[in-house]
Order: structure tokens, then C-alpha cells, then sequence
């Protein structure tokens, strides 16, 4: 997992590029988190301002979450997504594929952008299609 920006500019502590590997990236620079009272510095402070691959992994984290959800509860109900394609979608191999086809490559990474599933204009039916598709041909 690498970190950017808001304006996608990577972060100078990212890993190098992995030939074989993928190279996702997300937001993690310069993220509010809320942070204990007992581990601040002037016994006041409850956010702090983190930045890192730490950060951006989290967040991944909560993306891969987030189309799990919204395949459990969309996906459930299709007559097609027997037991093999859900256990696929939940399999390292079958979310790294989903991501990468949501994604967004520039330069050398894939950002990390699953919101393209859920498009404004497309239909729920066409979310759900696309993440059959993807996870059939696994």
C-alpha cells in the first residue's frame, strides 16, 4: 500500500514500486485522527495529524469493507452469485482484482477508487454485474 495526497501526489516515504506486485495507493497524508487524552503531549489535545502507509492501509482497509457490505447485500439476492463468486470477492486474489478494476492507474500505482462502482448515473444492477463479471473470471 502506498500514501498520496488529496491532490494525488505521493508521499516521500512510500516503498519502492514492486514489479510484482500491486502497487495501490490511497489518501493518507496528513489525516485527523482522534487521538487519547492520556497520549497527548499538553494533556488537551484529542486529534492529531498523521500521515504514512499506515494511514493509507487503514483506509484501504475501510474501501475493501465497504464493497464487502455492498456485496452482501446486493449480490445475496442474484440468482448467479453462488457461493464460489462470494468466496472469491472475500479471497486476497478476488479484492485486489475488484480494486484494480475500480481503480484509477497513473504513473505506476493504481489509485484506489471503489466509489466508481457506485456512480451517480449507474444503476445498482451495473455495480453488481460488473462485480460478478470481475469475480467470475477469477
Amino acid at each position: 500500500m502506498r500514501s498520496i495526497d488529496g491532490y494525488s501526489k505521493r508521499s516521500s516515504n512510500n516503498p519502492l514500486r514492486a514489479e510484482i506486485n500491486y502497487n495501490f495507493a490511497t489518501l493518507g497524508e496528513n489525516m485527523s485522527s482522534s487521538w487519547p487524552i492520556s497520549l497527548s503531549e499538553n494533556g488537551k489535545d484529542t486529534t492529531r495529524w498523521l500521515s504514512g502507509t499506515s494511514v493509507s492501509t487503514v483506509i484501504a482497509a475501510a474501501m475493501a469493507v465497504t464493497v464487502l457490505h455492498y456485496a452482501k447485500c446486493t449480490l445475496a439476492p442474484v440468482a448467479s452469485a453462488n457461493d464460489l463468486v462470494r468466496y472469491k470477492l472475500r479471497s486476497r486474489f478476488g479484492m485486489r482484482q475488484l480494486l484494480k478494476l475500480t481503480g484509477r492507474t497513473v504513473d505506476d500505482y493504481t489509485y484506489l477508487a471503489p466509489w466508481h462502482l457506485f456512480q451517480k448515473d449507474l444503476e445498482w444492477d451495473d455495480a453488481n454485474r460488473t462485480m460478478l463479471q470481475v469475480l467470475s473470471n477469477i
